[in-house]
């Protein structure tokens, strides 16, 4: 198996370490085993909004020729190939082309709230309030009268056989049959996006208003998603959520070795 061994070893912001002996080796093997990568890779590069290199056939093919047999790389090594690759998509020989190392470049993450909301109602059971869950309440006891005692045919006091002496007795409640009931719950869901993306200008977001303006003034400047990761706010109010293409939170790196290692796979 081939090691790496003898890379550079420059500080985090220099790229340079990536143009080595060793990556152009397995980087020429995979172009001259899948001459076709190239071209399907291209659709990802200054793609439309959305269409994320991540989700794609290529990426997955990629991923997998490198990282089982022969090869069998690490995470690391992976990340280091697939962002070299992707620059250099008209590289023929990558023994001997020039090669672009991505200086210059940005890794940009977001936060963006989707378009619209998602409305659902669903069916819970909640422990009833008026009992506690109990399923029944008390109530003075009928035949006492509260006092816990009554009398016998001969004028004895005695305890009264219906509450057992506590003057009170338990009666179903009127609200509910087990300790429960039924109670609809109405939620509003917005989805709430963390794009990953490789840019060739900063993006100066404090100037930025919202979604829609990034796509405006920054959007051909995406050179490529490099993933996405989704998930869901869920409220009672719309007014809770976020409002739509709000931008939630930003991140900013020049490229270095460890935003590749934690953008790309």
């Amino acid at each position: 198996m081939i090691k790496l061994t003898n890379i550079l070893k420059e500080s985090e912001g220099n790229l340079s370490y990536l143009d080595n002996k060793v990556y152009r080796k397995y980087l020429n093997v995979l172009n001259t085993k899948h001459p076709e990568l190239q071209n399907e890779v291209k659709k990802y590069v200054y793609p439309e909004w959305g269409q994320v290199f991540e989700f794609s056939s290529s990426y997955n093919k990629i991923i997998k020729f490198f990282g089982v047999g022969f090869f069998n790389l690490d995470k690391e090594e992976i990340s280091d190939l697939v962002f070299l690759y992707i620059l250099n998509l008209d590289v023929k020989n990558f023994l001997t082309e020039e090669l672009n190392v991505g200086n210059g470049l940005y890794f940009v993450t977001m936060e963006m709230a989707e378009e619209g909301f998602d409305y659902y109602t669903e069916t819970q059971s909640v422990t009833c309030d008026e009992c506690s869950g109990r399923a029944s309440e008390s109530e003075t006891c009928s035949n006492c009268g509260g006092s816990g005692q009554i009398e016998d045919s001969d004028g004895e006091t005695e305890t009264c056989d219906e509450c057992d002496g506590t003057g009170e007795e338990e009666v179903d409640c009127d609200y509910c049959s087990d300790g429960e009931y039924d109670e609809e719950i109405n939620s509003v869901t917005k989805t709430i996006n963390k794009w990953f993306m490789i840019m060739t200008e900063k993006p100066d977001f404090p100037q930025i208003n919202n979604g829609s303006d990034f796509i405006e003034n920054y959007g051909d400047k995406v050179y490529m998603f490099t993933g996405v990761r989704s998930e869901e706010q869920t409220s009672e109010w719309e007014n809770d959520l976020s409002d739509d293409l709000e931008i939630l939170d930003y991140d900013v790196d020049e490229i270095n070795k460890f935003s590749i290692r934690y953008s790309i796979v």
